[in-house]
């Protein structure tokens, strides 16, 4: 009896050994399996990938537009202060956009809009310019942008005007054909 008993003993002792070998190659098996799902996932929804496209309907603020078109730098009507006009196009939108720096940080009243050509005829907004009033300018460039809300003609040509002015000061009379401002043409 006691050689079948020592028998029976490695014969069990071997389905053990199989049986537990069976399940660490299991898990091991599954583990690769879980990984391989959470790379796919991450690889295809582009997570970490720079060349990713944005979900439809992202917002301007979160994919790449084209860079906007700008004037040069100019002295404005504010001592000290630096300004540059840009538009720049998303879709079917425009944007007026002004950038304004200075060394002495000075408070400054900026102005914005649109008009027509040939004439320079003022456009938008209604009645007067777009403003950003009382603002302090550093020496870093800050950017004043604003969506022309109305209806633009293709193929036709337009001028985005920027005014800077010592805060407080006299806004100018933009819907006036002999003030421009400085400005950058585009044709739409």
């Amino acid at each position: 009896m006691g050689s079948f008993d020592q028998r029976d003993q490695q014969v069990r002792d071997q389905i053990n050994i199989h049986h537990s070998g069976r399940w660490l190659g299991g898990l091991f098996a599954s583990v690769v399996a879980i990984v391989a799902v959470v790379a796919l996932t991450v690889w295809r929804s582009g997570s970490g990938s720079p060349a990713a496209a944005p979900p439809a309907g992202a917002s301007a603020a979160t994919r790449s537009l084209p860079p906007p078109a700008c004037s040069t730098l100019h002295d404005s009507d504010a001592p000290g202060v630096k300004q540059r006009v840009c538009w720049q196009r998303d879709g079917d939108k425009v944007y007026m956009l002004a950038y304004v720096s200075s060394s002495a940080a000075p408070r400054v009243d900026v102005y914005l809009w649109l008009s027509s050509k040939p004439g320079n005829v003022y456009l938008y907004p209604t009645e007067k310019p777009w403003s950003r009033p009382g603002i302090t300018v550093g020496s870093k460039p800050t950017e004043y942008r604003a969506l022309i809300d109305m209806a633009l003609t293709p193929g036709s040509s337009y001028d985005v005007h920027v005014s800077t002015k010592s805060a407080g000061g006299k806004a100018p009379d933009a819907t006036s054909p002999t003030v421009t401002g400085y400005s950058m043409p585009f044709t739409y």
